[in-house]
């Protein structure tokens, strides 16, 4: 493990683990080591411009997904992968599962439980960089050996911090990228991603204006990284079964998705 250039764990103020009985080993930051094939941070939207029913079909497509015979034999082709699950909104506003290591059918769903007795814990603003910086210091700060390390982030809208860092830029006299009031830079965060080793894929849904070219532009970090698009959120489960399959097993998933 490396350790972060930075202190992301300020994104994990209000951070609640979510411990429920699951088959699956779950690992804590007291056990001895833990090994996996990879470690999987799971990063859901979880802001206001989702209601209520789209954030449920979201949801439903996490549950779904672990429960997909395709995903589970995915997973049982591996030697364990470690997944985490965690809602994020604005800056300091992250909730997170436990980490729970899979390998075989009933741990993926064991662990689609564990998403399914998660409630939404926030609707407010679209920031995405403290939950990146918050995921890369927890996939280099725990107790799972692995060795490869992956974010998956799904979103409806473009990274506020982003919007507001790029904005003028032909005004911009200063080369910060913080937006003045989270204190976050998204170049920062992006090189964080990179230095620490971490991939970075990314899957948006919905029809906001540039949301899809913005995912692909500016979020796949690392060898083998991607971005897909849900046109809607009915269509984000099929999606997301996809996008599982394409990171537990790249050089499989290759052949049929590249």
């Amino acid at each position: 493990m490396t350790s972060p250039t930075r202190n992301p764990f300020r994104a994990a103020t209000t951070l609640t683990g979510v411990a429920l009985a699951c088959g699956a080993a779950a690992v804590s930051a007291q056990t001895t080591t833990t090994t996996a094939s990879m470690e999987l941070v799971m990063l859901v939207d979880s802001s206001g411009s989702i209601d209520n029913t789209e954030f449920a079909l979201q949801r439903q497509g996490y549950i779904d997904a672990f429960r997909d015979t395709d995903v589970q034999a995915a997973v049982a082709s591996r030697d364990g992968v470690a997944v985490r699950l965690a809602y994020w909104s604005n800056h300091n506003q992250l909730q997170a599962s436990s980490w729970y290591v899979l390998r075989d059918a009933a741990d993926c769903e064991a662990f689609s439980t564990v998403i399914e007795g998660m409630a939404r814990p926030f609707s407010s603003g679209t920031d995405m960089a403290p939950a990146l910086d918050w995921a890369v210091a927890d996939l280099t700060n725990n107790t799972i050996a692995s060795s490869r390390m992956v974010i998956d982030v799904s979103g409806d809208g473009i990274c506020e911090i982003y919007s507001a860092a790029h904005r003028d830029d032909d005004d911009d006299d200063d080369d910060d990228d913080d937006d003045g009031t989270s204190g976050y830079d998204w170049d920062q965060t992006m090189t964080s991603i990179s230095d620490n080793g971490v991939t970075l894929n990314a899957i948006s849904v919905g029809n906001t204006s540039g949301l899809e070219a913005w995912y692909a532009d500016n979020l796949p970090t690392g060898p083998g990284s991607f971005a897909m698009h849900a046109d809607d959120f009915v269509d984000f489960g099929d999606g997301i079964k996809q996008k599982l399959i394409r990171e537990i097993t790249p050089s499989v998933a290759a052949a049929l998705y590249d």
